[in-house]
């Protein structure tokens, strides 16, 4: 029994993959993918799943078209060198790496991974350790959804331009903790 632990920690890890395999082929392809192989009527069907109504999706669908006509006419399309020569493709790398790492900054992805250990060197027992570590990843699935839903609504720059200052804080806060030990 002891060496199973590891296993079914790992094994349990593959459960969420195995569940996306198995719904991915219930999803229906991408309007935009639809418009650049030439089936136009496909993707207005599929896109007036997502919006409210025909005339949004008939203008989406004509935005997205001309588009996809745009970037077949630019030479630069596809490329890498997009990313350095496009200032404004520059900006949103540079602004989404920075955005990446300082969420990964925080922290919180090492408390997780480490929660069990971390339990078991404040002397909890090994049961009530797994425990908590599988309550801590349960909560950590409850939020996730709400923060679905909070992006779904708000917006994702405007919750990005409200946590950026919280993250700041954050990270000073535990330089200035981590200073006093």
């Amino acid at each position: 029994m002891e060496g199973l632990n590891w296993r079914l920690m790992l094994a349990s890890a593959g459960i969420p993959a195995l569940l996306v395999f198995s719904l991915i082929w219930l999803i229906p392809e991408s309007p935009r993918w639809l418009l650049g192989t030439g089936r136009h009527r496909e993707a207005y069907h599929n896109l007036l799943t997502l919006r409210f109504s025909r005339i949004q999706a008939a203008r989406d669908i004509i935005l997205a078209d001309a588009t996809i006509s745009a970037e077949k006419n630019s030479e630069l399309t596809g490329s890498l060198k997009e990313l350095v020569t496009i200032r404004r493709n520059r900006n949103a790398f540079i602004g989404s790496e920075l955005c990446m790492f300082m969420q990964q900054f925080c922290g919180i992805n090492v408390v997780a991974y480490y929660s069990t250990e971390i339990l078991l060197k404040a002397n909890f027992e090994v049961k009530l350790a797994l425990i908590c570590s599988l309550a801590f990843g349960g909560c950590g699935f409850i939020f996730a959804w709400t923060a679905f839903w909070t992006i779904d609504t708000f917006g994702r720059r405007n919750l990005l331009l409200s946590t950026f200052p919280v993250c700041y804080v954050q990270s000073r806060y535990c330089a200035a903790c981590a200073s006093m030990c």
